[in-house]
This record gives C-alpha cells, structure tokens and sequence, in this order.
C-alpha cells in the first residue's frame, strides 16, 4: 500500500515540466498557487473530505522489462483498478521502483481544471511515481 497525503502534492514544478516534454517557462506563480488550490478544493481532490491518494498492489508480477503492478487506485473518495508497468533497480542498499501510468480524471468524479479559459488541464493525466526502499538504520 502506497498512501499520499494529498494536501502536499506539488504541481508544475520546473522538474515536472521537463519530465513532461512541456514549455519550461509554464504559468506565473500566481496562475500555479490558483491552480493548486482550486486542485486541492472540494470539486476536485477534495482534501478535507479525502485526504489521502491512495494505491494498494492487489497481485504483483515480474516481467522481462520490470514489474507489471496490478491494484487500487483511490482518489477523491472513488476506487478503480488500474494497471502500472514500472522498472525495479538496485541502488546502493536500496530498490528503487520507479514507473507511470495514465488515469482519466472524470472516472474519479473530478472535473479537469479549467480557469479563465487560459489554463485548462485535459482530463487524462499521467502519473510518475519513484518509491525507494531501503533498510532501517
């Protein structure tokens, strides 16, 4: 089980825009703080109500390229399944385990973010995960 809390996820960063392949200039601070919290607010994420996205790995299965992940996927209170093709790596005394997948938002009862008519986020979207797990110290 992977939990988030979802009142600290991060949107557009510089690094995020770059994994994406997108203009590296993006929208003025002001347009990300607007956007964040209208995504945090309660017609989308709905943090005060579901306060955690959460994944929890119902069969797990090695292939030739990584892992093949099947699961639970929770946001805003509504569960699908959702299959995740990810890469295993050993990174010193760590896994790291890293991979993405594309949901549809509209399937999670979130209507994509629209503002103004300037900013508008499509309804699928990619999520990239990396999960490191090492050994207590």
């Amino acid at each position: 089980v992977v939990q988030i809390d979802a009142a600290s996820l991060i949107i557009d960063t510089p690094a995020a825009r770059q994994l994406a392949g997108v203009d590296p200039d993006g929208p003025s601070v002001e347009d990300v703080a607007e956007i964040r919290a209208k995504m945090l607010s309660d017609e989308q994420l709905g943090v005060v109500a579901f306060p955690a996205i959460r994944f929890e790995t119902t069969r797990l299965r090695l292939a030739d390229e990584g892992l093949e992940l099947y699961g639970e996927l929770t946001i805003h209170g509504v569960t699908r399944e959702v299959d995740v093709e990810a890469q295993l790596q050993r990174e010193g005394d760590a896994w790291v385990v890293r991979g993405s997948f594309a949901i549809e938002q509209k399937d999670f009862g979130i209507e994509p973010i629209s503002i103004g008519g300037v900013v508008k986020v499509a309804n699928e979207i990619e999520i990239t995960f990396e999960i490191y797990a090492a050994p207590r110290r």
